[in-house]
């Protein structure tokens, strides 16, 4: 007979282990199709996270325009955005039924959610999923996430930044065939930690992370370069040098900076500046090592064009997270018990690697993370 639906449950709340290695034993053996599909995009760890929400009074619309509504009759002389924020403030940390239900501020909006990490190659397909549950919380207590902020960005900042380590070591000690070399993520993960704990501790080659405009550092960036870590014209700072590539010798590397009033002559640099800094011919170059300042070097430089080709992947952990929401039914529980909502998304980045699997066997590998084509 079919099992109903209380038996899938009971599956799904008793076989949250089972369910763990099995999704970890997939993610080894789709590793080396990953790699002949492209090592390259194979080679990539992209990183971030999100909140399932759960089926909670809570995440009722009702519920968030009573709280709003009592702020405007208080603060008729406050902003949308201020009362907004002052409703953030007032609802409670978590959920009246459950405290591993967090308030938090996912997909544009307020909710009360579990939280999870997710882990995706460049290829889009899943690596690790973490539940932001008692236990893992338990195993690093120095994450601190029950801290709340006021301002629900700069809560979601300081969740993705401090998850980030124990979410990769985990990832990397479960699976040490796996040597990724590009990490990728968004500004939230732009924090000074962070560089040396990726390049150094995980040995990535690079870190593809764009700089938040006000990062918290005592450091002080050195008023010769701009933003985006390009050193700049002592006559004008708004004009910056132009890389001219990466110097490699047996001791050190260095990034390879010219002034961007040379042009060439042919094979030859000529400095054509009307007020030059320097009397070289070919004007003024800066060779910046590349361990000088890991968050301005991470290993690659900034706004350039492969820059930019190298980051546009990161979209993809997105499209697999809308993937999993949607399709997949994780987006949208009617429970609140967390192992079925944790066995609800291993279930489906199983789903997900038994599909490049079968694609593989088919060699077929456009079908990857195509799940009803492959059906058909």
């Amino acid at each position: 007979s079919v099992p109903d639906d209380a038996q899938f449950t009971r599956f799904k709340q008793d076989f949250v282990p089972q369910l763990e290695e099995m999704f970890h034993e997939l993610v080894d053996l789709t590793e080396p199709i990953c790699e002949r599909i492209d090592k390259n995009l194979a080679s990539m760890l992209i990183y971030d996270t999100t909140g399932i929400e759960t089926y909670v009074a809570e995440n009722n619309d009702k519920f968030l325009n009573k709280i709003i509504r009592q702020v405007k009759a208080s603060n008729k002389d406050k902003s949308n955005d201020h009362i907004h924020n002052i409703a953030y403030s007032r609802m409670p940390k978590v959920s009246s039924v459950n405290d591993e239900i967090r308030r938090m501020y996912a997909n544009g909006k307020f909710c009360y959610a579990y939280k999870f990490g997710i882990l995706t190659n460049g290829l889009g397909i899943v690596r690790d999923i973490t539940c932001f549950d008692r236990k893992f919380k338990v195993e690093n207590p120095e994450l601190e996430l029950e801290v709340m902020e006021d301002d629900p960005e700069n809560e979601k900042t300081v969740d993705d930044s401090k998850s980030l380590k124990p979410v990769i070591s985990n990832f990397l000690a479960l699976h040490p065939k796996i040597k990724p070399e590009v990490f990728l993520g968004d500004a939230a993960f732009d924090t000074y930690k962070i560089y040396p704990f990726l390049l150094k501790e995980c040995h990535f080659k690079k870190a593809f992370i764009p700089l938040r405009k006000s990062p918290k550092s005592e450091d002080i960036a050195d008023p010769a370069f701009n933003e985006s870590g390009w050193p700049v014209c002592p006559r004008d700072a708004t004009k910056a040098f132009k890389f001219k590539g990466i110097n490699y010798d047996k001791t050190r590397t260095r990034l390879k900076f010219i002034c961007p009033d040379t042009h060439y002559k042919g094979k030859n640099p000529v400095c054509y500046c009307q007020n030059p800094c320097t009397p070289s011919r070919e004007g003024r170059t800066v060779n910046v090592p590349i361990n000088r300042d890991l968050r301005m070097y991470p290993g690659t430089v900034r706004d350039t064009d492969s820059w930019s080709s190298v980051y546009k992947n990161r979209a993809v952990i997105e499209r697999t997270i809308n993937h999993f929401k949607e399709p997949m039914g994780c987006g949208n529980p009617k429970t609140r018990n967390l192992a079925t909502i944790k066995s609800d998304m291993l279930l489906a980045g199983i789903t997900q690697l038994i599909t490049v699997i079968l694609a593989d066997k088919m060699n077929d590998y456009e079908l990857i993370r195509s799940l009803k084509p492959l059906i058909a």
